[in-house]
């Protein structure tokens, strides 16, 4: 799949997938600006997701992710590392798949619970053993992953791997 030089690249998938570092390799090997919404969402509130959550609630994280998710799709040819979460806004996928081409990052719970380690600051994974909660949202959250995606990549590997193979995949 050839995606126009303007069209954004939007990385989607659990955490832990590597959706930030394969997303800041992608840029750089693809001349593009690169967004993570996560550090852009604690940006726009001043402080950070676990912050957020513990004095806002989830409800307002997710609102303004969807605004950060929404504003990064208009970034013409853009690399954009989506929260875990963003999935659950139908309106910011809609302004993603109208931008570009959604990219899902495939990762194995036990894989991603390796990379998170104890899942410190990460509120959805907080109070519990990781890797059975990452297993959950993975399987909450998979079918969406892959409805979405137009490009579904094996996020197991090596950062570097991961980024050629998104480079092949859509043909950058």
């Amino acid at each position: 799949m050839k995606i126009a030089p303007a069209g954004t690249v939007a990385l989607i998938g659990p955490m832990g997938a590597g959706k930030s570092e394969v997303g800041a390799l992608l840029a750089r090997m693809s001349h593009r600006p690169f967004i993570d919404t996560d550090r852009a969402v604690e940006a726009a509130a001043g402080m950070s997701i676990a912050q957020i959550f513990q004095s806002r609630g989830e409800k307002e994280f997710r609102r303004i992710e969807e605004e950060v998710v929404k504003e990064s799709a208009l970034r013409k040819g853009a690399v954009i590392a989506c929260g875990g979460g963003a999935v659950e806004s139908a309106s910011a996928m809609s302004a993603l798949a109208r931008s570009g081409a959604i990219v899902y990052l495939r990762i194995d719970a036990t894989s991603a619970a390796a990379r998170l380690g104890s899942g410190e600051g990460r509120p959805l994974l907080g109070g519990g053993e990781v890797e059975q909660k990452l297993t959950k949202l993975i399987q909450e959250r998979s079918g969406r992953y892959e409805e979405l995606a137009d490009l579904t990549v094996d996020a197991n590997g090596p950062p570097q791997q991961v980024a050629e193979s998104i480079t092949e995949g859509l043909a950058l």
